[in-house]
């Protein structure tokens, strides 16, 4: 939706659906709540404006900390070491839930230092701040995520694998041979990104295994 037709829906609905949207303002896209604000202020509603601000706050402060990480994650080290403090939590995996990008870049992280000598865990720290808090829930994160691409992978793989075979074992019936080879070449391609899905949900589990102290 339109950031403009946001805007109208909160000024033409009522009070309490306004107030019921304010009290769960960390869920909206955050370029939607400064709309929000904006008519809570307007209807003089103090109380749930306070809130909204405060969720725009948290929101804005976790953006900008997803940056900080994924770049120091990328460069594997940091530039110049500075812990990373979050004033509305204490936890920095956090940042991680629901975000995929972040979870693979972390993994393979994890996966490509597993060997050095300083711990995984001192390099973690020393990379993103990672506390010892943060430690169980990135490993269950882990295995939510690559459990989830496992099933998502093995569903493609098997579905388009066997309507690769069906469409090959058909292909002498039918004329047109040049559109069903890239009709063919298409689905097999699916089936290489569900196979290479399962394969980095196994990976994403693994690095959930290993000993981070």
């Amino acid at each position: 939706m339109k950031l403009k037709n946001i805007e109208n829906y909160y000024r033409n609905i009522c009070d309490e659906e306004l107030i019921r949207i304010a009290a769960n303002s960390q869920d909206l896209r955050i370029e939607a709540i400064p709309l929000l604000y904006k008519e809570l202020l307007h209807r003089n509603l103090q109380k749930e404006s306070e809130q909204v601000n405060n969720s725009y706050y948290i929101l804005k402060e976790k953006e900008n900390i997803r940056g900080l990480i994924f770049d120091r994650l990328s460069k594997t080290e940091a530039i110049e070491y500075e812990p990373i403090e979050l004033k509305y939590n204490d936890k920095i995996s956090d940042i991680f839930h629901g975000d995929n990008t972040l979870i693979n870049l972390l993994s393979k992280f994890i996966i490509n230092n597993k060997r050095q000598k300083e711990s995984i865990f001192q390099q973690l720290n020393k990379v993103i701040s990672l506390q010892e808090n943060d430690v169980e829930n990135i490993k269950a994160l882990f295995k939510k995520k690559g459990k989830k691409d496992i099933i998502i992978g093995s569903i493609l793989s098997m579905f388009f694998l066997s309507l690769f075979i069906v469409i090959a074992g058909t292909m002498a019936y039918y004329s047109f041979l040049l559109f069903q080879i890239v009709y063919l070449l298409l689905i097999f391609i699916v089936f290489v990104i569900g196979v290479i899905k399962i394969v980095k949900g196994f990976q994403i589990i693994y690095s959930s295994k290993i000993k981070t102290s």
